[in-house]
C-alpha cells in the first residue's frame, strides 16, 4: 500500500468517526456551534472585516503608496522585495492572520507576483494583529495593555527576522512585481470588488471557526485531548493542555492558559498565537486555493511557521525580561460583564469619510467618461 492510499483510507475512517460522533454528542456540539458563532460575531468580524476590506482596496488601487514610499528602501535592499509590496507587508503584519494571505493570493491570481514570491511572503506576512492581541487577549484576559504590545512586538520581530533571512539567499535578486500599479484606478469598482471578495472570504473563515470548534468538542468528549495532554505533559507539564488545544484552535488554547502560573502563561499564549493553530492554517490554505494558487503546499509553510513560533517565544521572553512587567500581570483576570473589547476609533472613522469621498469622486468621473 502506497502512502497516498494509506492517507486516503485513514482520512476515510477519521471522517466516518466524526460523523458517528455528531449525533452522539449532539448537545455539546450544538453549544459549541453557538459559542463559535458568538465568537465570530463578537470578536472575529469586528477585528478583521473592515481591515480586510480597507487593505484589499488600498493594495488594488495603490492609494497609500505615498505614505509607504519612505519604507521602500528597506523593502527593496533589506527584504529584497519590490517597494510596491511594502503595503502588503505592513497590512500583513498589523491586519490579522488572513489579511496577508488574502492580499498575497490576490496578487498571485492577478499575475502581479510569482507563486514563488507569494510562498516566500506567506512565511512572514501571516501574523496576529494588534487588534486581536490587545483587544481579545491582553485587556480582557490579563487586564494590562502592555501584554498585548509585548506579544505583538515579539511576533513582529520574528516576522522581520524571517523576512530578512529569506532575503539573504536571493543573491542580490530583488523580487519585482510583474505589473505596475494602475495610474487612474476606478475607486468605486475596486471598492465594490473588495467588499464582495472579503465577504466571501469571511464566510469561509467563520465556517472554519465553527467546524473546528465542533471538532475540538468531539476530541474532548472522546478523551483524545486528554490523552494527547498526558503524552505531552512529560515535556511541558504546565502548558501541555493549552498547547494541545491551541494546536487546533487559538481562542480555545488561550482560554486554557489561565491554569498556567507565572511567565509560562505568557510564553504559552505567545506560542499559540504565533503558530496560529490548524483552524487558522485551514483558513489560509482555503484562501490561497480559492484564488487558484494550487502551487502552495504545507511543506512550504510549516517549516517557516515553526521557526517563526520559536523566534516569537524567544523574543517574548527577552522583551519581558527587559520590560517593567510584574509577575502578577501574568495572572488571568475574569472578563467584566460590561467590558467593551472593540470600540469606535476616530482615526478609522476619518479614513472611512475620506474613502467615501474618493468613492463619490470616482462615480462622478465614471459618469463623465461614460454618459
Amino acid at each position: 500500500m502506497n502512502r497516498h492510499n494509506f492517507s486516503r483510507i485513514t482520512a476515510s475512517f477519521a471522517i466516518a468517526a466524526l460523523i458517528i460522533c455528531v449525533p452522539v454528542f449532539a448537545e455539546s456540539i450544538a453549544q459549541s456551534v453557538r459559542d463559535s458563532i458568538d465568537l465570530c460575531l463578537e470578536m472575529l468580524i469586528p477585528s478583521l472585516f473592515c481591515m480586510m476590506i480597507l487593505s484589499a482596496f488600498a493594495v488594488r488601487t495603490n492609494i497609500m503608496s505615498p505614505l509607504f514610499r519612505p519604507l521602500g528602501f528597506i523593502t527593496r535592499y533589506v527584504l529584497r522585495l519590490d517597494p510596491q509590496l511594502t503595503q502588503v507587508l505592513i497590512f500583513g503584519l498589523i491586519g490579522g492572520y488572513p489579511v496577508g494571505a488574502k492580499l498575497i493570493s490576490n496578487l498571485i491570481a492577478g499575475g502581479e507576483i510569482t507563486p514563488e514570491s507569494g510562498r516566500r511572503m506567506l512565511c512572514f506576512c501571516v501574523n496576529a494583529g494588534p487588534a486581536f492581541l490587545i483587544g481579545a487577549i491582553a485587556i480582557p484576559l490579563y487586564g494590562d495593555i502592555k501584554i498585548g504590545f509585548i506579544l505583538f512586538g515579539s511576533q513582529l520581530l520574528a516576522a522581520l527576522t524571517i523576512a530578512i533571512v529569506t532575503g539573504l539567499g536571493r543573491c542580490g535578486k530583488i523580487e519585482m512585481m510583474k505589473k505596475s500599479a494602475v495610474k487612474n484606478p476606478n475607486y468605486a469598482k475596486h471598492l465594490v470588488t473588495a467588499v464582495g471578495d472579503i465577504i466571501k472570504s469571511m464566510s469561509v473563515i467563520c465556517g472554519f471557526i465553527i467546524i473546528f470548534g465542533a471538532i475540538i468538542t468531539i476530541l474532548k468528549n472522546t478523551g483524545i485531548i486528554f490523552a494527547l495532554t498526558k503524552l505531552l505533559s512529560a515535556a511541558i507539564p504546565n502548558s501541555a493542555a493549552a498547547a494541545v488545544t491551541g494546536f487546533f484552535e487559538i481562542t480555545a488554547g488561550v482560554a486554557v492558559c489561565k491554569e498556567i502560573p507565572g511567565l509560562a502563561s505568557l510564553l504559552t499564549v505567545c506560542a499559540i498565537t504565533s503558530f496560529g493553530g490548524l483552524c487558522v492554517h485551514a483558513q489560509i490554505f482555503s484562501i490561497m486555493q480559492n484564488a487558484g494558487n494550487s502551487s502552495l503546499r504545507m511543506r512550504d509553510f510549516y517549516p517557516a511557521r515553526i521557526i517563526y513560533t520559536i523566534l516569537s517565544v524567544i523574543y517574548c521572553y527577552w522583551i519581558t525580561s527587559l520590560s517593567a512587567v510584574n509577575a502578577e500581570t501574568f495572572a488571568f483576570l475574569p472578563l467584566p460583564a460590561n467590558a467593551r473589547i472593540f470600540a469606535v476609533s476616530p482615526p478609522v472613522s476619518f479614513m472611512l469619510i475620506l474613502l467615501s469621498l474618493c468613492f463619490l469622486t470616482s462615480i462622478k468621473k465614471s459618469t463623465e467618461t461614460h454618459p
